[in-house]
């Protein structure tokens, strides 16, 4: 059997960081692509001062970043200088940073939040939005210590926007992980789980996934198993219940390696059948399907909407790339076969492999069970039983 001392990839955390800031950005930033690809691009230096904050204003309103950010930066790069634009220039420069957030121009977006949090007079709501987003560029641009103060900042305000609270706590045990600092992404997450469990739980879904992935990592694998017991009768509600149970599988096979039979044998046995992880997983799209159609004609609902189809097609990787998986079944069946071997309970370990060869496929899992199950009734001299297998 495979080592598994080291589980936690790197492959599985650049997944992990990778899904969690595509779906940060499609939470804030859906961009209207037929409306870019329908809008004309007029040369921004050849409009006035007034001509280019209205189609500014405009594409901005369209969530069209990319028009918006080269009218915004054209005026102020064109008439910022002048007395009397000045209060357009400090209105416009907070809209002028959430264009290059939207546009992914992390760097540049770093340089005008910085601007923009200059003015005391920034709008609320827009330093609500930038004091995250400045949390999110940093993270993109490598300052991974900025980053996570900026987080943590965010998510101890109860006043900032609540789901990007959510967000916030998820990635400031992220930035942990990073910065390879499992054991304290995973003590992070088990304090701070109860606060969102109830009020976000998709979020609080997703933070359960990188906590067990973050005990794995830190080899803290009692704490590992009694997250996985305590899952268990939730399993259905997890939106990334592959993946947990995918890690729940890694953890069965190292308890497997440390001869903790006890304990894999518990793991083992609460991890479901590939059918059954890809029907939860169809359940949970089918939820987000119907929470998207109701949701897509409220103008006031489409941060909702972009978080959600973020999920979704996260969701959508996560099972198309579980499909690929080869003998996730047998291999599974075989682990708990060889968890009651080792503890001598060869009767059950002889149970388990006979129902492997009978109700599964023929793959080369289930074909290398055929001399063990062999071994198992001979061992406790059930002979009929032993010749039937060979």
């Amino acid at each position: 059997m495979p080592s598994t001392r080291h589980i936690a990839s790197p492959l599985l955390q650049a997944a992990l960081i990778a899904a969690a800031l595509l779906a940060l950005t499609s939470l804030a930033f859906g961009q209207n692509a037929a409306a870019q690809e329908a809008s004309p691009t007029p040369d921004p230096n050849a409009e006035g001062p007034k001509e280019l904050l209205e189609r500014g204003r405009a594409a901005y309103a369209a969530s069209d970043f990319a028009t918006a950010e080269a009218a915004f930066e054209s005026f102020i790069s064109n008439y910022g200088a002048a007395e009397e634009t000045k209060e357009a220039v400090r209105i416009h420069t907070p809209l002028l940073a959430v264009c290059k957030v939207g546009n992914r121009k992390f760097a540049e977006a770093l340089e005008w939040i910085d601007k923009s949090f200059a003015d005391p007079e920034l709008d609320p709501a827009l330093a609500d939005e930038l004091s995250f987003w400045k949390g999110v560029a940093l993270m993109t641009e490598g300052q991974l210590v900025e980053a996570q103060h900026a987080f943590g900042g965010y998510w101890a305000d109860e006043m900032h926007q609540p789901s990007k609270r959510y967000e916030s706590l998820i990635l400031f045990a992220t930035l942990y992980l990073q910065q390879e600092f499992p054991a304290e992404a995973a003590d992070f997450l088990a304090d701070q789980l109860p606060k969102i469990r109830d009020l976000a739980p998709e979020a609080a879904g997703r933070a359960v996934v990188l906590e067990l992935y973050a005990l794995l990592q830190a080899e803290q694998y009692d704490r590992a198993l009694a997250l996985v017991r305590e899952q268990y009768p939730k399993l259905g509600s997890l939106t990334q219940v592959i993946s947990f149970q995918t890690l729940a599988l890694q953890l069965g096979s190292h308890l497997l390696e440390q001869q903790r039979w006890h304990d894999a044998i518990a793991c083992l046995q609460r991890i479901a059948p590939r059918d059954r992880l890809v029907g939860w997983q169809q359940e949970r799209l089918a939820d987000i399907d119907q929470r998207l159609a109701a949701l897509r004609g409220n103008p006031a609902a489409q941060a909702t909407v972009f978080q959600l189809e973020a999920v979704r097609k996260r969701v959508e990787r996560e099972v198309a790339n579980f499909e690929k998986i080869e003998h996730f079944d047998s291999a599974l069946r075989l682990r708990l076969a060889t968890a009651f071997q080792g503890l001598g309970r060869y009767r059950e370990a002889a149970l388990v492999m006979e129902d492997m060869l009978r109700s599964l496929p023929p793959d080369p899992v289930v074909d290398s069970a055929s001399l063990s199950l062999i071994q198992c009734w001979m061992e406790i001299g059930r002979w009929p039983k032993a010749v039937e297998a060979a």
